[in-house]
């Protein structure tokens, strides 16, 4: 889990909120080379666009901060460790976030899994 004392968040968001929103304007500044002429507000193509061209400066933010951190010199722990934490992230950011989501759209567009294949007909995070 990714708590960590409210005195070390602070000095830490000072400059990852600014990375974030760097990701974000390369982000729409490419989509925009790739969908010419769309407006970021109207166009479906261009909103498209730039959620694709998040998850590569999403991507390369995180491996160059891990490359930046990585103890020198390499070693098989601290690789184990690294690929860990991303793994730990990526499980993480799917059970807080993705889950809930995709519960709520079973509500909205009904369950494509049988019931007996699941057990419920909605996933239900009590029943791991």
């Amino acid at each position: 889990m990714p708590y960590i004392d409210r005195t070390y968040r602070a000095s830490l968001d000072q400059h990852i909120d600014p990375l974030a929103e760097a990701i974000r304007e390369s982000a729409r500044a490419r989509a925009k080379l790739k969908v010419d002429g769309a407006d970021e507000l109207t166009d479906p193509a261009l909103r498209a666009a730039t959620t694709l061209e998040l998850a590569g400066f999403l991507n390369y933010a995180c491996s160059r901060l891990a490359a930046l951190i990585a103890p020198e010199p390499l070693s098989y722990s601290t690789l184990a460790l690294l690929s860990g934490v991303f793994r730990n992230v990526a499980d993480e950011f799917y059970r807080r976030v993705a889950v809930p989501y995709e519960n709520e759209q079973i509500k909205t567009s009904g369950d494509i899994y049988p019931e007996g294949l699941t057990g419920t007909s909605e996933w239900d995070p009590g029943s791991s």
